[in-house]
């Protein structure tokens, strides 16, 4: 796995090997290595290697590589091991001898112990150092000018009211070094006009602005128009030559305010002295008036380009001033700071009665030497002096002071270079993003022991680049120190008055105190340094002179220095500096005040002194510390922050426990002061005395976390407004913002709610739904956790397609109805689609899910298309069934939405026999005026027919019963039926097989159809003839196997053809013998264990004592009784199973001479039925219908034997 990490145009590797791949730090902030990175060849660029632990060893060689050559090298010591960083120095001849280009660099690294070698990742960096306009001269007088950048044209020389009505545009020609990524900027007049950055076809090619009305009329007067160009390596142009033009325009604008102090047009600095700047604004109207409010506005810009905070000054028109001009002083540090550069300077006055004016603007040029970024301090050196060991255990603090140059959005490169005594190096980086509660306060960051402990005596040098918003790249002044053990040496020292480590000033007389200082041996030249160290520092010192004997040094110490520092501690200290080597006294802190405090409180719900407002959504908890005797005091608490409502003090607690006190205070004081510090205090009052107030607590109150805000949403945008796009189809009648409630959320809080658009004509399109005084938050907000505001239809219809719709939403939890003091909740974005949006995809009805059983669309095959968003009544809509070639594949005829909803659309269900066991793609069109759009597509399978599946037809032939074929019934004309089955189309291929076995044991087969083609006529079914001469020769018991196949999809391997459910029958070929008179059988007897066989029948005897037979009695009766009869004893049972179901028996039975004896008629479905025998001497006829019967059990009278013969049967 490989982790890229992009800076600009810097990036590296990090492998899963143990190296890393080596990085530069000054290359981050501006996208790679530029001109002012490479052209001084005495300064190297520093490449910077983080180790992982255990990569490398002590003694191990690294080897750095630029573009595969070797460029320098160092041996790993402890310093590397011990700050994780290997600092190398490239000199910029070795990166300039490659063509610009993105360079790739790496290092490898070779064991100490076997040699053995592992290169690291590869870095790569973007190198550039060619200058847009070139290389300019080194005039210090045009020192921010480059006379290789023509001055803009296209500016009229006047600009009256016409042309500015018209707006101009203003021509940047060709320059050298033109390229890909350049930012141009336009300055006119102090105001900037920017462009995206250049693209390849538009390089070589003259650069225009629009410049229009609203930016002429802003700065009239004699105006300066000039430009200047950053690479994509943050490579600065300087300024071009400028242009200059009268602007004459523009109504209602009062005269231009006049700078003085200048020569020549310009301020000069050297003639300034140190002495504020004055502007004086014109007597600006006839009408004069006590009371009216003016405020002059002075925009700086230095020599490269960067805009300063603005100057703000208010006066108030007094009686002296009427008809007489007023005179505003800009600060001279506030003047300086733009050397080189401009200012641009407006007012506006503000009357008691009527409406607010502009001015014209004036600008003017500051000369004089440029102001440097401070070097930044280091509060733990000595001078210019750190020692390690008087550090803490977190390192060294690094402070850089406030500046009118840092602002917020702009990003801080703090340099940590340090030289070890041997002459390596050990750097660290710091990347400090500026955010706004930063601006105008020093920025402190803390360096690692790790990098400062290495450097022992050493050096160390401490700068910062400070990277702008804008672009622009500022150095500071560097801090040298020299790293040294300044191990204290020497006693520390005492302070009058003061006891142990206190000092009261009430104790201090007005003249003074003194700091004594004695140590052994004083050499004379010795100079000792005091160090009186606290709010207000002071210093003094002293040369030992000849023969001072080691007496003590008293230093005096004004009251004041006392007084100032009144409930602080005071380092004391003093160094002794002797032949080049300072020594240190032991510090000796003093707390200046009484010893005995009543604490700061806490809140309960903060983290320190930071207070998230969520913490501190249902309760807020002041926690007094506990105090000697505390038990039976009182307290109150006192909340100081916004005026009237964010303020808060509570009513007198009584004390009774020895213990923190935990005192309740109003949460709803939060909302007020959301990013503001605000004071929390407690007094405590003893016996009824004076209340004695406790040190404060200052509170910074954080704003709310942006994640604990919810965007506004429109509802009808995708995702229930969640996601990105707005269609306006779905808002054809309006929409509907829903805005949730938030953390603090109070009835009267005011908000404000807009939408920011485009036309398509790419005009601004905004509309204010909420705002002051009348938007408020109220009781239904809170209780349902949200409100709704309608946005008008007028207004939605006319968004461009293409264009972004931002929902901007604003609370003012401190009920402020100045909006830029309210709280701004994450801004919504969206994309708006005017047309068809994304088309969900369509479903099969007949299918279940992404799958479809042929059998299913056997009747139908249909089309489900969803109501899609927008859909319209007139919108056109076609549906594609993509499957095999030709038949497979079908397109249905567009068709009118009509009614809006899903629509069913039906197609060709013979498509679906073409693509059995396929995957097919189905997909609508919707037809929007000349536009058709396609629906996201639906990936069907449909399934394959599978063999005898029960929803296709098993063959019959005519004639048979169930699963039995009697071949001796079949008439000649009998039929095969095959039913009509599903998905039949024409041309399909189908088959036909008979299959049994022959009387004389042979195989009968008959493939009656052989692939033939499926023509009009079988469209609804085959009825071929059967081979019924064929079928009457097949063996009696056998069976019959009718198999039928279709080819679905048409081809002729049969296979790949669908196998119909088989019918099987079990043959019957018996010519049925309808009479038995026994004469085929000779005689014998009749055994349980011997049955007798007949054509016709079987004969058993199933029970019974006597010896029943087949016999030739004496008892003889013609045409019924005669020759071979079945003889049947006294009570024997004897069963005939019939051959064949019949359903009439008829037989005769004589001899009968005792009651008793009968016949019992058995059916197939399990039913009897009884005949007794008459007592007849003679000859009785025995006769029975009933259907299917299959045996008869006859029985002879006790004591009598009877005969059985002339069986008659009927089927």
């Amino acid at each position: 796995m490989t982790i890229q990490e992009n800076a600009g145009l810097l990036s590296t590797s990090v492998d899963p090997l143990a190296l890393n791949a080596p990085g530069i730090p000054t290359a981050v902030a501006n996208g790679g290595l530029g001109w002012q990175d490479l052209n001084d060849p005495r300064k190297p660029v520093l490449v910077q290697i983080i180790l992982q632990s255990g990569s490398v060893q002590l003694d191990d060689l690294v080897d750095l590589y630029w573009q595969n050559l070797p460029v320098t090298n160092t041996l790993v010591n402890d310093d590397h091991l011990t700050t994780g960083v290997i600092t190398l120095n490239v000199q910029p001849v070795d990166i300039l001898e490659h063509a610009d280009g993105v360079h790739d660099f790496h290092y490898v690294v070779t064991a100490a112990i076997g040699g053995q070698t592992e290169p690291s990742p590869m870095g790569t960096v973007k190198v550039k150092r060619l200058l847009p306009g070139g290389i300019t001269g080194d005039d210090p007088a045009t020192e921010y000018t480059n006379e290789n950048l023509r001055a803009p044209t296209g500016i009229p020389a006047l600009i009256n009211d016409a042309i500015a009505e018209r707006g101009i545009e203003v021509t940047i020609g060709v320059y050298e070094n033109m390229a890909v990524g350049d930012r141009i900027q336009l300055n006119w007049g102090g105001l900037s006009l920017t462009r995206p950055a250049l693209t390849e076809p538009e390089v070589g090619k003259l650069v225009t602005f629009r410049v229009e009305k609203a930016t002429l009329i802003a700065a009239p007067g004699q105006v300066i128009v000039r430009y200047d160009i950053r690479d994509e390596v943050n490579n600065w142009s300087r300024w071009s030559l400028h242009a200059s033009t009268d602007v004459e325009a523009g109504d209602n604008l009062l005269i231009a305010p006049r700078v003085l102090n200048t020569s020549n047009g310009a301020i000069d600095l050297a003639l300034l002295l140190g002495e504020d700047a004055e502007v004086q604004t014109p007597v600006y109207t006839k009408r004069m008036e006590l009371g009216d409010q003016v405020r002059l506005t002075w925009t700086g810009f230095t020599a490269e380009g960067v805009q300063l905070e603005d100057v703000i000054l208010d006066k108030t028109v007094g009686t002296g001033d009427i008809d007489w001009p007023l005179t505003f002083l800009i600060p001279n540090d506030k003047v300086r700071a733009i050397a080189q550069g401009n200012a641009v300077v407006r007012y506006e006055v503000t009357p008691l009665a009527g409406q607010r004016r502009q001015s014209r603007r004036t600008s003017v040029n500051v000369i004089g030497q440029v102001a440097q970024l401070p070097a930044p301090a280091v509060p733990a050196a000595t001078g210019n002096v750190l020692d390690p060991a008087g550090l803490p255990p977190e390192g060294a603090v690094v402070r850089i002071a406030s500046s009118e140059l840092i602002a917020a959005g702009d990003t801080i490169l703090l340099l940590w270079e340090g030289k070890t005594a041997s002459g390596g190096s050990v750097t660290h980086t710091i990347t400090i993003p500026v955010t706004g509660s930063v601006v105008g306060k020093p920025i402190e960051r803390l360096v690692p022991l790790a990098y400062i402990t290495p450097l022992l005596n050493g050096s160390v040098t401490v700068s910062y680049t400070l990277n702008k918003s804008g672009g622009e790249t500022l150095t500071s002044q560097p801090l040298l120190l020299q790293v040294r053990s300044q191990t204290a040496q020497l006693p520390k020292p005492k302070v009058d008055y003061a006891m142990d480590d206190s000092l009261d000033p009430e104790a201090v007389p007005a003249t003074g105190t003194a700091v004594r200082v004695n140590y052994s041996p004083m050499l004379t030249a010795d100079r000792i340094d005091l160090h009186w160290d606290g709010v207000l520092d002071h210093t003094d010192f002293f040369p030992v002179p000849t023969n001072w004997n080691n007496k003590e040094v008293p230093f005096p110490i004004e009251k004041t220095s006392v007084d100032l520092n009144k409930d602080q501690t005071v380092q004391v200290f003093y160094t002794v500096t002797r032949a080049g080597t300072v020594m240190t006294s032991i510090k000796q802190p003093l707390l200046i005040g009484s010893a005995v405090k009543l604490g700061p409180p806490s809140i309960k719900e903060a983290m320190g002194n930071s207070l998230n407002p969520i913490a501190a959504k249902d309760a807020l908890n002041a926690v007094v510390p506990a105090y000697a005797n505390m038990i039976g005091t009182q307290l109150r608490v006192t909340w100081t922050g916004t005026a009237g409502a964010g303020s808060h003090t509570t009513e007198l607690v009584t004390v009774t426990t020895q213990a923190p006190q935990n005192i309740a205070l109003d949460n709803k004081v939060v909302a007020y002061n959301l990013n503001l510090p605000v004071t929390v205090t407690y007094e405590m009052i003893r016996n009824g005395g004076e209340p004695k107030e406790s040190e404060s607590m200052t509170l910074a109150v954080q704003p709310i976390p942006i994640s604990e805000l919810k965007q506004p949403r429109i509802l009808e945008a995708a995702d229930n407004g969640n996601g990105n796009e707005l269609n306006l189809s779905d808002v054809a009648n309006g929409a509907t913002i829903r805005v949730d409630s938030w953390p603090l959320i109070a009835v009267g809080q005011y908000v404000w709610l807009r939408l920011k658009g485009r036309k398509t004509s790419g005009d601004a399109h905004e509309t204010n739904l909420w705002s002051p005084p009348s938007s408020r938050a109220n009781d239904t907000w809170i209780s349902q956790g949200y409100l709704d505001k309608a946005v008008p239809a007028a207004y939605l219809k006319e968004l461009g397609d293409g264009t972004t719709l931002t929902v901007e939403f604003k609370a003012a939890l401190g009920k402020s109805q100045t909006e830029s003091e309210a709280v701004s909740f994450p801004v919504k974005t969206y994309t708006v689609k005017a047309g068809v949006g994304e088309l969900p995809k369509p479903s099969i009805k007949e299918a279940s899910g992404t799958s479809l059983a042929p059998i299913a669309a056997k009747d139908k095959l249909t089309a489900v298309v969803p109501q899609y968003p927008g859909m319209l009544a007139s919108d056109l809509i076609s549906v594609t069934w993509a499957g095999t070639a030709g038949n497979g594949s079908h397109t249905t005829t567009a068709v009118e939405v009509g009614t809006v909803g899903s629509k069913e659309i039906e197609l060709l269900n013979s498509v679906v026999a073409f693509n059995l066991g396929q995957v097919v793609s189905v997909i609508y069109k919707v037809t929007r005026g000349t536009t058709s759009t396609p629906s996201d597509p639906l990936s069907l399978t449909v399934q394959t027919i599978n063999d005898e599946e029960s929803g296709l037809p098993t063959p019959a032939i005519d004639g048979a019963t169930g699963d039995e074929l009697d071949v001796t019934k079949l008439q000649d004309s009998a039929r095969t039926r095959i039913a009509k089955w599903p998905l039949i189309v024409l041309n399909q291929k189908i088959w036909l097989l008979y299959s049994g076995t022959n009387a004389d044991g042979t195989t009968y087969k008959n493939q009656f159809y052989n692939g033939a083609n499926v023509g009009s006529d079988g469209l609804n079914g085959y009825l071929p003839q059967a081979p019924v001469a064929e079928l009457r020769k097949l063996k009696d018991g056998s069976s019959l196997r009718v198999e039928f196949k279709v080819g679905f999809d048409g081809s002729t391997d049969e296979d790949k053809a669908v196998s119909f459910p088989i019918c099987t029958y079990s043959v019957t070929n018996i010519t049925p013998v309808l009479k038995e008179d026994f004469e085929s059988l000779k005689e014998q007897w009749i055994t349980p264990n011997n049955p007798i066989d007949t054509p016709s029948m079987v004969i058993t005897k199933i029970s019974g004592t006597y010896s029943s037979s087949i016999a030739r009695p004496n008892f003889y009766a013609p045409g019924m009784i005669e020759g071979t009869v079945l003889q049947i004893g006294s009570l024997d049972t004897v069963r005939l199973t019939l051959k064949t179901l019949v359903s009439k028996v008829e037989f005769y039975v004589g001899d009968v001479t005792v009651e008793g004896g009968g016949a019992k008629f058995h059916n197939k479905n399990g039913h009897s039925d009884f005949i007794n025998f008459s007592r007849n001497t003679g000859v009785s006829k025995v006769s029975h219908t009933k259907p299917d019967i299959t045996h008869i059990d006859i029985t002879a009278p006790k004591d009598d034997v009877i005969y059985i013969d002339g069986f008659h049967f009927e089927k």
